[in-house]
Parts: C-alpha cells; structure tokens; sequence
C-alpha cells in the first residue's frame, strides 16, 4: 500500500477549489476499504442455500430459517424436556416470522406446561406495588386498534386474526396492560385461572358484554387455540400443588 497516492482537496471547497489548491498525499493502510470475506451462501443451520426457496429470510441483516429464530434458539434447544417434535411442528414453520401468535411455553423436565410465573412476571408485579391504578378498561374497539397498532410497530401482518388476538393487553388483574402473548409465557397458571372462571361464569348464564367480560371473552378465545392448554388437567394439577403446599405449613 506504501507505493499508491490520492489526491485531496487542501481546502474541501465545493464545487471546486481555488486555483493551485490541489496537493498529493501519501495514502495510509487505515485509508483503504479493507474487503470482507466473502459471506458464505450455505446456511450453517440447516446447509442449505440462503434463498427464499429454500425457507431462508432475512431480519436485521442477519439470515434465518427454519432451523433458528432471531434469538438465535435453535429449535432443538425450544424442545426442551424431551417434548416430541409433533408439538413444535407448527411453531417451528412460523419461526420464518418475524411475529408470532404462539407463544413460546415453557416446560418441566416431565412434559408438563410449568403453572409457576416467571422471573419476568414477578419482577412485573414487584414494579406495580404501590403505582397507581390505571384508569377505566378498555372497550374492545380500543383494546383492538391498540393491538394493530402493536403489530404494525413490531413488523407483523395486521390482517392476521391470531396474531392480532395475541396482542391484546389484559384489562384486569395483576397484570394489566400485558398482551395475551405476554401473560402466556410468563405466567400460564394465571391465565388458566381467569379462563377457567370466565367460562364458569358463562355457563351459568351471565350475558354481560362490558369490557372486562369482552376482555376475558377474547382472553378465552386465544386459550383455545392450544392444546397445550387443557384447563381441566392444569387445574388440577394446580389444586394438587395447592393441598401439597397446605399440608406442608400444616394447615
């Protein structure tokens, strides 16, 4: 590099500069555009091509497939527990999105949905102690425009129904102003329980449309939309949690 030269303006007028104003330089290493390796076009997931047809896009300048998500998880490490592929067929063909109405479960060593919140979702509830109470519910045409709103914002399909339903923010109990997605995750036990009394509730005849009953209405409708979520089984297991714990203070 010793032996190349460029020439440079003494002043940095524009268009031009003065008369004489030229000069040469010796040009430094540092100076020079330095060209990158050649980016390899096999995915180190799955080996194949990068190109769409092969399942491959492209989010932040960084490759995907089917095999990773933006977390850079692969799907092997989201199957934890031994869970069999059959439950994770789906999710892993809408990893090519960038969002997703499935939220990621999480599970126990024994297959089981785990019912305890999360360390997000108690610190959540350590932050509301004591913050004053957020103002009158939502009505469902703003509870929904606010979720398009968050689709648009996050890169997602707005005309997707899931997806949109995915993103409605509770409108009551300790987690308010959390989505659906959110509270899926992060404290599955919870939303059993809201989902659980609600459809008790409607059975016995209660007709109210108003924005809580709307709330939980939809709350109810993206439950549905999992398997995994057996409200019988995981209440269940929950009373039994809740007569081993009595039994372990000796009540």
């Amino acid at each position: 590099m010793g032996g190349l030269w460029r020439t440079g303006w003494r002043t940095g007028g524009f268009p031009g500069p003065p008369f004489g104003a030229f000069k040469k330089e010796k040009a430094t290493d540092a100076e020079w555009h330095v060209a990158p390796p050649p980016r390899s076009r096999t995915c180190p997931k799955c080996g194949e091509r990068r190109t769409r047809a092969t399942g491959h896009f492209i989010l932040n300048r960084e490759t995907f497939c089917q095999k990773s998500d933006p977390q850079g998880r692969t799907v092997e490490h989201r199957a934890r527990g031994g869970v069999t592929s059959s439950k994770r067929t789906d999710g892993d063909k809408r990893a090519q999105s960038r969002m997703d109405y499935a939220p990621a479960f999480r599970w126990t060593d024994s297959n089981q949905l785990m019912l305890r919140p999360s360390p997000e979702a108690e610190a959540f509830c350590r932050q509301q102690e004591g913050v004053r109470p957020l103002g009158r519910p939502k009505n469902l045409p703003a509870v929904t425009q606010d979720a398009r709103d968050r689709v648009v914002a996050g890169g997602g399909d707005c005309t997707d129904n899931k997806l949109l339903l995915s993103r409605f923010e509770m409108q009551l109990g300790k987690y308010r102003g959390q989505s659906f997605h959110w509270l899926a995750i992060h404290d599955i036990g919870y939303l059993v329980m809201i989902v659980a009394d609600h459809a008790k509730a409607r059975t016995a005849g209660d007709c109210n449309t108003g924005a809580l009953m709307s709330n939980k209405d939809a709350l109810w409708r993206y439950a549905r939309m999992f398997p995994e979520v057996n409200t019988e089984s995981l209440l269940t297991r929950m009373r039994q949690r809740s007569s081993v714990a009595r039994a372990s203070r000796g009540v």
